[in-house]
């Protein structure tokens, strides 16, 4: 006979697994239609909750968990400032958990993390934010988490993001404005949720100034300074070759630096360059690089605030919330030059 879990109840009570486990947790605002939806379904599947690990949980650790995935140092770096100082702020510890989700043993380890997880609750860094086998790992197990910049934003589970859309569609905007019209692009890690966002971005972007968009003067890259460097050497011996290149992040855009100084390309009277994150390396460059700031330990912040919130049975005003990003105009970009 199949095991009966929290899953099992949410699909027999058609809600999703987070309205069951707020029924389960007895959290306020739970709407009375679907509170009874879940009680009718906890009495047909005979579902009895663990209550050796919800005791084990319930008994706080005053710890959370920050789970992310192999993204860039800089950005790692104001992750971890910024969950620190929240959890410092509310007397809570913070545990690192770094992994790799393009590893074949990557959701052993996770299974391992939730099989043993005593903390009070995981904040949740992209890409693993979108991974539905890891989200369901922690509903079907109760374990309250938070998203940091999920792609899919609707949940009834708290989550912050950055308007990666809009301010990679500011900056293509900007550039056109300058004259541009070839613009290259190099994408983040794919099926991360800012590489997805901030390349529709830049594609729509085109499409509003009617620029038709060009699939050759785009490249894959991996939010990481040796994928910027392959793409980087593609566009810039590519026949076709751009007047300017949009980097997905600083460590890609500090890159395109080294292939054009390879090149003998003049930045930026003979390429113009722009990248996303406005990490501390940008001061290094010279010029200095025009790129996006996005408040990356504020959301981090903003993430283990709402976490608590939910663990200590307080109300988020907002489940979801949005982080404006700013353009910050240095000396890497100029007017184009035929």
């Amino acid at each position: 006979m199949e095991k009966v879990n929290i899953k099992s109840v949410a699909s027999v009570a058609g809600v999703s697994i987070a309205s069951v486990s707020r029924v389960l947790n007895k959290k306020e605002n739970v709407n009375p239609a679907i509170k009874a939806k879940v009680e009718e379904a906890l009495k047909t599947t005979g579902y009895r909750r663990n209550l050796q690990a919800s005791g084990l949980r319930a008994k706080h650790s005053y710890t959370l968990t920050l789970l992310y995935s192999d993204p860039s140092p800089s950005y790692v770096v104001d992750l971890q400032k910024g969950a620190l100082a929240e959890c410092d702020k509310q007397g809570y510890s913070l545990n690192i958990f770094p992994c790799n989700h393009r590893n074949d043993d990557f959701l052993e380890r996770i299974t391992d993390l939730v099989k043993h997880f005593k903390n009070d609750g995981v904040v949740v860094a992209p890409p693993i934010s979108d991974m539905a086998e890891v989200i369901n790992l922690f509903e079907e197990n109760d374990i309250p988490y938070t998203r940091i910049s999920p792609y899919i934003i609707e949940s009834e589970r708290p989550s912050v993001f950055c308007n990666d859309y809009g301010a990679a569609f500011d900056m293509t905007t900007y550039l056109l404005s300058l004259g541009h019209e070839r613009i290259g692009f190099i994408k983040g890690t794919d099926g991360h949720s800012a590489s997805k966002n901030r390349f529709q971005g830049y594609k729509d972007a085109l499409f509003t100034q009617r620029i038709e968009f060009d699939e050759s003067l785009v490249e894959q890259g991996g939010f990481s300074f040796d994928t910027g460097e392959v793409c980087a050497r593609r566009l810039l011996k590519s026949d076709n070759k751009p007047s300017v290149i949009f980097a997905s992040n600083d460590e890609m855009a500090a890159a395109v630096y080294k292939v054009a100084a390879q090149l003998k390309l003049d930045i930026p009277n003979n390429l113009s360059v722009v990248g996303f994150d406005d990490t501390p390396m940008t001061k290094f460059l010279w010029p200095a690089l025009t790129t996006i700031r996005q408040p990356i330990a504020t959301q981090a912040k903003q993430a283990v605030n709402m976490l608590l919130n939910y663990i200590n049975d307080k109300s988020n005003e907002d489940l979801q919330i949005s982080f404006d990003c700013e353009l910050v105009l240095r000396e890497s970009t100029s007017i184009y030059r035929p």
